[in-house]
């Protein structure tokens, strides 16, 4: 018969044989002869046997180091498993873990769905957590948007501060143009009335010489010296005044002028005319210039006409036209300023070249 201590040797030796698969199995202490490793091994059999409570376990020992080394890891996989059996205490964990990034990557989301499955179950520590984590989240969201309105409102500003550089210097440059131009127009203005003294005292030195020769000068005088050159417009001999295209005769105070019959070009039409003038001298010297045109023959345009040069012209029709009446006076020898009956300036010049004037 066997004693009490020997049946218990007995039993002892018998849970060590049944135990001695999973203490060679195991990969998480070096010491599997120590108490905690066999408890930890147990364990681990049943959690792989997918028993919920020994899964949770394993996850913990796992974490702690207790019968086991730490592995962060592993006790998350174990967490993982039980939790997916619906443990509170897993959920729980597991939203823990992904909130610290404790052996997985953080993921806040994840974390926050896990805590909500825990605190379906009513499970307090969860809900305590989804309320800590819901106010982050919204301290986080207004720190977001705090510092996006901030850098938005740095970032107006220096719009701001841009744009008000850039219109400064547009105003600047504006200003710049329209004083350049200010000054333009000035100096335009100066140079417009120094022209117009010049013009003043050329014309006021003219108006006293040509009121000199004229008071110097008889009316007959005056003809005679009209009817001496050939007077032009330009580089064209007239047709009113003494020249090579008329002849003029002197009765008394007056000139009697007449072109032969001549064809030109006018519009376009070759015009045959004849002018007759006759002029006159005041006796403050003023010349009058009376004339008109008498077109014999219009038609189409010829080849090697030349074109009617002139003050004025004759028309494309046939027979006596209205006069043209012009005053003159004489601001030096050999020119003549004239005015026609619509106010329009005209000179005259004389060259010494001989005339066809009837003496």
């Amino acid at each position: 018969m066997l004693l009490n201590g020997q049946w218990l040797v007995l039993l002892v030796s018998a849970w060590l044989i049944s135990t001695s698969s999973v203490l060679a199995e195991s990969a998480y202490s070096t010491n599997v002869g120590s108490l905690s490793v066999k408890i930890f091994n147990r364990y681990m059999q049943r959690a792989r046997a997918g028993e919920v409570k020994s899964q949770l376990e394993v996850a913990h020992r796992l974490e702690n180091g207790k019968g086991a080394q730490q592995n962060l890891i592993q006790a998350f996989f174990w967490y993982q498993k039980a939790a997916e059996q619906g443990s509170v205490e897993a959920q729980y964990k597991i939203g823990t873990m992904l909130e610290t990034g404790s052996g997985v990557t953080k993921n806040l989301d994840q974390a926050q769905q896990w805590y909500e499955k825990a605190a379906a179950q009513a499970y307090k520590p969860a809900v305590a957590r989804i309320v800590r984590l819901t106010k982050a989240s919204r301290a986080a969201k207004q720190k977001a948007e705090q510092k996006a309105k901030a850098q938005a409102e740095r970032q107006a500003e220096r719009k701001a501060r841009q744009e008000a550089r850039v219109r400064a210097a547009q105003r600047k440059q504006q200003e710049e143009d329209r004083l350049r131009k200010e000054r333009r127009k000035l100096a335009r203005i100066q140079r417009e009335q120094a022209a117009i003294q010049l013009k003043k005292r050329q014309h006021k030195v003219a108006e006293d010489r040509s009121a000199h020769i004229a008071s110097s000068t008889s009316p007959g005088e005056i003809l005679a010296k009209l009817n001496q050159g050939n007077w032009m417009s330009g580089n064209a001999a007239v047709d009113f005044l003494p020249s090579t295209q008329s002849r003029c005769i002197q009765q008394g105070k007056k000139l009697s002028c007449f072109t032969s019959e001549r064809e030109v070009l006018v519009a376009q039409n070759s015009v045959r005319y004849m002018a007759q003038s006759t002029i006159e001298v005041s006796g403050h010297g003023q010349i009058t210039v009376n004339y008109r045109y008498q077109v014999t023959r219009v038609h189409g345009a010829a080849d090697g006409l030349e074109s009617h040069r002139g003050p004025d012209h004759p028309l494309p029709d046939k027979g006596w036209q209205d006069a043209f009446n012009y005053l003159c006076r004489f601001p030096g020898d050999n020119m003549l300023e004239c005015l026609d009956n619509t106010g329009r300036h005209f000179t005259l010049t004389r060259t010494v070249a001989a005339t066809a004037a009837a003496k």
